[in-house]
């Protein structure tokens, strides 16, 4: 008796969210329900070769590199202590008024941002940096703490995001204009972000007393800390931007120029250099491994028929109640799933209706980062709030989850006017395609 593959393909997504639930790896438990589901649809011969030509085929891709070399220099810029001279330069420009030290954390995540792509790294660096001078002027730690996890989403939008090289290649699109696409709304994001925190000291001063005022001088005077992180953004951003250097090449200058940056300015050591090596190694390994889950579980999905049947279903909706139902999905799926996780199993479910709806991959990828980088400061998982929470034994995660509702709405009106204004993502990756 023929078995319905769309059955099959419903039982294996059971099956998968079981996995989850029993606390097994995303990327193990793609792997399991992927070759499982190709075994009963096609064969196990089909099914080991699969797996075989995708560990193989994936990994000797050299856009790979992409991942390990961001994340290495990401790792070295925080272990070099490049956000903290940021964020001494910064407070001399917005230390001096109510919520001025909020503001500050807010221009040094998204300048943190350019350098490093995970935003756990970016959130928990922020922490260290930002929390003891907000502490020093009275701030109130739920609302510094929602600042900090705020701007540590923004590393999953501006670039060198590891969350656009994720999407680039699943969807197979140009990392360089994804990495273009995200500059001006990762600006606009941090502007709301300061606007949102004058509003909420103007209504409860207490939340963020201003700090002493620096003098003109002195504010042009600190502009010399951030010779580093500015280093980094001349090397990354004009290699790719300039077309001289491929993204490629601009992870592997970065991450040896970060690492030049630490040796002079005397931050780095041998401990600091060896735990990032140990920390990229073990995002690379995480990463690599659901990307891998990903294109085995992708097949399954292709054989199943639900994604052809999702665009036979939706084939007659408007593009905007695609786009609108999408986001929707993705919105509240941020809420029970991680990001990356998030992305990599739910993208080759979605990409045949993009590809049908007509929708531009390079402008739709950074609408969706919009979209998707709220389910790190949203309940119940929320991971950048535990983890900065848990950096701080006495504040409370549900204080931060409510203080950090008020940064939400930044960011999808951001996605709003990426929307209807598609141009703020489209006119930088459109020089250089």
């Amino acid at each position: 008796m023929e078995v319905n593959p769309i059955i099959i393909g419903l039982i294996g997504w059971c099956v998968f969210l079981l996995l989850l639930f029993l606390e097994i790896p995303a990327g193990v438990a793609l792997l399991l329900v992927g070759f499982g589901g190709i075994w009963c649809l096609r064969d196990l011969s089909s099914a080991l070769h699969l797996i075989a030509s995708v560990a193989y085929g994936t990994s000797m891709t050299h856009l790979w590199s992409l991942i390990p070399l961001f994340v290495f220099m990401g790792l070295l810029a925080s272990e070099g202590e490049l956000g903290l001279d940021l964020f001494s330069a910064a407070s001399k420009w917005f230390g001096g008024v109510r919520g001025g030290l909020a503001m500050t954390t807010t221009a040094t995540s998204a300048g943190f941002s350019a350098v490093c792509g995970d935003n756990i790294a970016g959130a928990t660096t922020m922490t260290s940096v930002c929390l003891p001078a907000m502490r020093k002027y009275g701030y109130d730690d739920s609302f510094s703490l929602a600042t900090v996890c705020s701007g540590g989403i923004l590393s999953f939008l501006i670039p060198p995001s590891i969350g656009f090289i994720i999407y680039g290649l699943l969807v197979n699109v140009n990392i360089s204009a994804l990495f273009l696409g995200g500059v001006f709304p990762g600006i606009i994001c941090a502007l709301l972000y300061m606007v949102v925190i004058y509003i909420i000291c103007r209504i409860d001063p207490s939340k963020g007393p201003a700090a002493p005022k620096a003098t003109w001088t002195e504010r042009f005077l600190s502009l010399r800390y951030v010779w580093g992180v500015l280093l980094l953004v001349i090397i990354v951003f004009g290699g790719i931007f300039s077309g001289f250097i491929t993204v490629t090449e601009a992870g592997a200058l970065g991450a040896f120029a970060a690492l030049a940056v630490g040796l002079i300015k005397k931050k780095l050591n041998w401990q600091k250099f060896r735990r990032a090596i140990l920390g990229s190694a073990q995002t690379v390994g995480m990463v690599f491994l659901l990307l891998i889950g990903a294109w085995v579980f992708a097949p399954f999905l292709s054989l199943t028929r639900i994604p052809a049947e999702m665009v036979a279903f939706m084939g007659g909706w408007s593009p905007w109640l695609i786009l609108l139902s999408v986001l929707a999905f993705f919105f509240f799926g941020g809420m029970i799933f991680e990001a990356a996780i998030l992305m990599i199993i739910t993208i080759p479910l979605f990409l045949p209706l993009w590809i049908a709806a007509g929708f531009d991959l390079i402008w739709f990828g950074v609408v969706l980062m919009l979209v998707i980088i709220v389910s790190g400061i949203t309940p119940p998982v929320g991971l950048i709030v535990y983890v900065v929470s848990a950096m701080v034994p006495e504040a409370s995660s549900g204080a931060v989850f409510k203080a950090v509702m008020w940064f939400i709405p930044p960011v999808l009106l951001c996605a709003g006017l990426v929307i209807i204004f598609p141009q703020i993502a489209t006119f930088l990756p459109s020089i250089i395609r």
